[in-house]
């Protein structure tokens, strides 16, 4: 548990425990979310309410860590991202095929061309390795940073299937793939860059006001992902996963993505 928060929920695949804070490998994992500029307040923030790209109850078992790319490897893909405008962080330990990161760093930029302020605000959006994430999360957002998953995204067919298994359950939007990870993400920084209420767009398109009856018709009609959190939080982004991830996007994720146009076009 993080200094300041109180235990943790226990909600249906919550798999959240109470530990002692010095035994934690969250402790390390919050020394390395300073080391990258970010405060214990944020980290706190994060801890205690999350957005993340959760795969199953089960503990996946990812491939084991390889030999880091080498310099002229991470200088190529640093230069990929500088060119693009996305912030890289951490990746000198990647142990990957640079491929995957770029085709990671192209889809955050096919949403950046509709939500530019993600890239060109002040807060750019970023993409950190983070290599002591719960091996059950594919990426974790928070504010304008997307964390992924070192182990997840070293083996790209390997998270291929992780992600599939998901999406047959339909825990993640029909017809959709891996590539939809990084898209989802970024739905949340839109999200938190341009201030949308995805709860709030949901019931104004639907007219369901109530939460019980809106989260079955999101289950329904979207995800169970995206009804998952009562307070909508997986709601842009899996409208997000659906739009910008399949050929055939729902009539509701259209009719959502030009309530997002709206508060776009009043902010700039």
């Amino acid at each position: 548990m993080m200094p300041g928060t109180n235990a943790p929920p226990m909600h249906p695949r919550c798999r959240c425990s109470i530990s002692a804070y010095e035994d934690s490998e969250d402790y390390e994992a919050w020394l390395d979310f300073l080391d990258k500029g970010g405060t214990t307040e944020e980290w706190n923030k994060l801890k205690k309410n999350p957005v993340s790209m959760s795969a199953t109850d089960a503990s996946i078992k990812w491939p084991k860590r390889r030999k880091s790319i080498s310099k002229e490897q991470y200088r190529k893909l640093s230069s990929y991202a500088r060119e693009s405008g996305i912030v890289l962080e951490g990746f000198k330990r990647f142990d990957g095929d640079i491929n995957i990161i770029k085709q990671a760093i192209d889809d955050a930029n096919e949403i950046a061309e509709r939500f530019p302020k993600i890239k060109n605000g002040r807060k750019k959006l970023t993409i950190s390795l983070d290599e002591y994430m719960d091996p059950n999360d594919f990426a974790i957002t928070n504010g304008h940073i997307i964390r992924i998953n070192a182990d997840a995204f070293r083996d790209i067919e390997v998270l291929r299937a992780e992600y599939e298994k998901l999406e047959k359950e339909s825990w993640f939007v029909k017809g959709t793939d891996y590539r939809s990870i990084i898209k989802h993400e970024t739905g949340h920084v839109v999200a938190n860059l341009y201030g949308i209420d995805g709860l709030e767009i949901a019931k104004k398109i639907t007219g369901i006001n109530s939460i019980t009856e809106l989260m079955m018709y999101l289950e329904n009609n979207l995800s169970l992902y995206a009804s998952e959190y009562e307070d909508g939080s997986e709601i842009i982004s899996e409208v997000f996963a659906n739009v910008f991830g399949t050929d055939d996007p729902s009539e509701f994720s259209l009719r959502f993505m030009d309530e997002c146009d709206k508060i776009k076009e009043k902010g700039m």
